[in-house]
C-alpha cells in the first residue's frame, strides 16, 4: 500500500539579485545548510526568487535565515 507524502503548499522569496552568491553559496551550500536545519527545502526559482516549502515553521525559519544572508552582507 503506497502513502502519499503531504504536500506543502509552497512559499516564495525574493532577494535582490545583487545577493545571489551569498545567499546561495558555493555550489548551493548556503541553500542546504539552510534546508538541513530548517528542514524546509529551498528552490531557486530564476533571477531574485525562492521557493520554500515544509512544515510551517521550518518555512518561516528558512526565509529568516535567507534574508539574515543580505542583510549581513
Amino acid at each position: 500500500m503506497k502513502t502519499r507524502r503531504k504536500r506543502f503548499p509552497g512559499q516564495f522569496v525574493e532577494i535582490p539579485s545583487k545577493f545571489e552568491k551569498q545567499v546561495t553559496g558555493k555550489g548551493g551550500d548556503n541553500l542546504r545548510n539552510i534546508s538541513t536545519l530548517t528542514g524546509a527545502q529551498v528552490f531557486p526559482r530564476g533571477n531574485k526568487l525562492y521557493e520554500l516549502r515544509g512544515p510551517e515553521e521550518g518555512v518561516k525559519h528558512a526565509e529568516l535565515l535567507l534574508k539574515r544572508r543580505v542583510v549581513c552582507h
